[in-house]
């Protein structure tokens, strides 16, 4: 074995040997060239070993545990309508190029919960294409239904203090109880005084969020009125102290109370465009309540134009005689509906027992007119065909039968049969009456109406007909 080895070394160093490059020739000089002394050169000192490169090292794997903070390159909002994404990102607290990780995000979305405009947030996060930064998404549900909110009794500048410290404010809040306490404190804040917010309604269809300082709501302890003449301040008193004192104040209310109170006290004088543009309340220094002081713009006065209506085959001529107005008059509203009403129980005679009259308004504020149309809806033309006597003997219905005057196939009169038993009242045809009423059956399909008069225990036990004038 050990031969062997040498063998294949000595060959080795052969073949090497070989291949080495033959030493280049030197060039010709001159031919009368003098050879150079051989100069000696000073002995070059050995050249420092090189260190091998290092390669570099690889970026290593985070450690178990070990959670890497990268900016955000990135944010997707998704599932918003009601919110910008800028509110929503304000509200988070979360921003591009910040600095994040997996608490950062997390933190983000407990900040967007505990608003209470939202009741569900999801995120996920990616490492970016860079390798070195985060894009995150973000996934909310808001919180509905969602209420305007109203300020009662507060200072002026608490809307704007909302404004500046809820990200997220808006003119319609979800009534949730975290976003109604935070409000509820940040009002406090500003105000100085105790205040809780809750859910409040003018009618079921009306709901919004009232804030208010704790404490039980004050009541109307007085109104005043500034800025009429046409009808005295006195005169508007009255007219809704009768509503509004004691009442617990709301400002809608209140003006629905002076739309059906104070306005028709204008109509009447043909003041159609009356308006309360300021409401104020102050506290009562003599009692536990609110004073109200209504400005009123009386507006000016209006009188009647053109009149005219319409509807399918309408006795016009009979129904302006009943409406009893006319152009040129001062648009008195109070009259002109109770004109409207009387022409409606003019078509009820006539047996549209259904009839509908509504006075349409076309105000022109240039020349101070409203024309009036009249929408006439008669409908359904009934007729009188059975009568029914209940509660008489043999002896008297006939007399009451005779008496009756409503005939069958007539047009049906629904006022008639209680003016027939006034009629029996009056004319004392009976010496004991005791009750008595009238019951209508309406048969829509035949377009047809029975009536049955109802006799009490009365004229039933004592149903004598007076013979002769008593004592």
């Amino acid at each position: 074995m050990q031969w062997r080895a040498l063998v294949i070394g000595l060959v080795g160093c052969e073949v090497w040997s070989w291949a080495q490059p033959a030493p280049a020739a030197a060039k010709p000089g001159p031919a009368d060239a003098k050879p150079r002394p051989t100069a000696t050169k000073p002995r070059a000192k050995a050249p420092a070993p090189v260190k091998p490169a290092v390669p570099p090292v690889a970026e290593q794997p985070p450690a178990p545990g070990e959670i890497r903070e990268f900016p955000v390159a990135s944010i997707k909002l998704e599932g918003h309508s009601n919110y910008t994404p800028e509110q929503i990102l304000a509200a988070a607290q979360l921003s591009l190029g910040a600095m994040a990780n997996k608490p950062t995000f997390e933190a983000a979305r407990d900040r967007l919960l505990a608003t209470g405009a939202f009741d569900r947030v999801d995120y996920i996060y990616f490492t970016a294409a860079d390798g070195k930064s985060y894009d995150a998404t973000f996934t909310v549900v808001e919180a509905t239904p969602l209420y305007p909110y109203r300020l009662e009794e507060l200072p002026a500048g608490v809307e704007a203090y909302l404004k500046a410290k809820d990200p997220l404010f808006s003119q319609k809040i979800p009534a949730t109880k975290e976003k109604v306490a935070m409000w509820a404190k940040l009002i406090q804040e500003k105000a100085g005084v105790p205040v809780v917010g809750k859910v409040d309604a003018d009618s079921p269809n009306n709901l919004y969020v009232m804030f208010r300082p704790a404490g039980s709501a004050p009541s109307v302890a007085e109104v005043k009125f500034t800025g009429q003449s046409v009808i005295p301040s006195a005169a508007l008193r009255n007219a809704i102290n009768g509503v509004a004192i004691g009442t617990i104040f709301n400002e809608t209310r209140f003006r629905q109370l002076l739309a059906t109170t104070i306005k028709p006290l204008y109509e009447e004088r043909g003041r159609l465009r009356v308006t309360f543009p300021k409401v104020t309340v102050e506290r009562s220094r003599e009692v536990n309540g609110l004073n109200v002081m209504v400005t009123v713009d009386e507006g000016a006065s209006f009188t009647l134009g053109d009149i005219r209506m319409q509807g399918r085959n309408l006795p016009e001529a009979e129904l302006m005689r009943a409406a009893d107005f006319k152009m040129g008059d001062l648009a008195n509203m109070t009259a002109v509906n109770e004109g409207v009403e009387r022409m409606r129980n003019v078509l009820r005679r006539l047996g549209y027992i259904g009839a509908v009259a509504t006075p349409d308004r076309l105000v022109n504020d240039q020349n101070k007119v409203v024309d009036l149309v009249i929408d006439i809806d008669p409908g359904d033309q009934f007729m009188m065909r059975a009568l029914k006597v209940d509660g008489l003997d043999i002896e008297s219905e006939p007399v009451i039968r005779k008496m009756w005057g409503l005939k069958e196939g007539k047009p049906f009169n629904p006022e008639y049969p209680d003016v027939f038993l006034n009629r029996v009242r009056v004319d004392q045809v009976f010496e004991e009456l005791g009750e008595a009423r009238s019951a209508l059956t309406i048969d829509r399909a035949a377009k047809a109406v029975d009536v049955t008069l109802l006799f009490g225990r009365a004229a039933k036990a004592k149903s004598i007909l007076k013979s002769e004038p008593r004592p």
